[in-house]
Formats: structure tokens, sequence, C-alpha cells
């Protein structure tokens, strides 16, 4: 559900960088971010703090660690505003993540939901446009007529600012129906 990436990896599979530019000069960049990285990594691993904290919100900034561990390595450091500010939309794109992939298809759509009604969500195109697609997804498969009807009534909120999404919604009320039945 994804564009494919390439990373650069260290010998233990952690993440050191990702290539923006699919060019020689883009590559080049990733490896020179991924040597800088990586010397980070080893100060950090080393004694640094905050060595160790730049790596940390970097990987999880990359979404490239479980929820379990980004959050108990988060809290052995003190956090600037601005930090927390964009760790907290990482953290809950693991989160997302770590639903839409959960071996349990109904403990996911579960995750989403809590989520939801916990009102974290936050109002980040990509990040809720994420949600609700694989809200929707979840709750179709898990044929859950009372979290589809939340995508629908977000639906019917995107509309009224983008009436070129009528169409989808006019899909998604037939699906509900036919879920109701």
């Amino acid at each position: 559900m994804g564009f494919p990436s390439f990373v650069i990896l260290d010998q233990d599979g952690e993440m050191l960088a990702k290539v923006e530019a699919r060019s020689v000069e883009g590559f080049e960049k990733a490896l020179a971010a991924a040597q800088e990285l990586h010397a980070l990594d080893l100060a950090g691993k080393g004694g640094d703090a905050a060595a160790a904290k730049t790596v940390l919100l970097k990987r999880i900034g990359w979404q490239a660690m479980p929820l379990a561990a980004a959050t108990e390595q988060l809290a052995k450091f003190e956090l600037s505003d601005a930090e927390r500010v964009a760790t907290t939309g990482a953290l809950l794109g693991i989160e997302l993540a770590e639903a839409r992939l959960c071996e349990d298809k109904a403990e996911g759509l579960k995750r989403l939901l809590r989520i939801l009604d916990e009102g974290r969500l936050v109002d980040e195109p990509t990040v809720s446009g994420t949600f609700w697609r694989y809200l929707a997804v979840g709750a179709e498969q898990q044929k859950d007529a009372a979290a589809f009807a939340r995508y629908v009534e977000y639906l019917k909120a995107q509309v009224a600012k983008n009436p070129r999404m009528q169409g989808q919604l006019d899909a998604a009320e037939k699906k509900l129906a036919a879920m109701k039945q």
C-alpha cells in the first residue's frame, strides 16, 4: 500500500538513511547521511546521550521501529516541545501500521477505533487519510457496520469540504447499507 523505498541499513538491520532522490546524487547524499548517523549511533552507544537521542528521534521519524520500543526508549529522554510534536505524529504512524499489520484483524480494528475514541487522530491529511483508509478496510473485512458507519460520517464531512468526494461517499453508503442487511 505504499511506494518502494531505498534505505541504507547497518549490519544489525537498523535504518541509517532513506534515499530521497533516485539519482546518483540522491544515493551519495543518503550514503553520507548514513555515515553521519552511524557515527552518532556509535557515540550514543558509547554513552553520548545527545547522540543517542538524535538517532532515536530520526528512527522514530522514519517509523523504523516498533511502537513499544520507541515509547520505552523515548521515556529516557527529555523532549523539547518541537520534538514532542514531531514524535507524536510519527508514533501515531507506527501505531497505525501495527494495527493494520496485526494478525488478529478484529484486534487491529479495535486499536484503530481506540485511537479515534481517545481523540488521538491528528488533523494532518496524510495521517488521517491513512487512518480512515485502514479503518474502512478493517471494518469492511470484519463486517463491522458500526465502525464502517464512522467512516461514512467522516466522508460526509469531507464532501462538505470537497464535493468531488461525493462518488466515494455514495459507494461507501451502498457498502454500509449492504453490511446492515
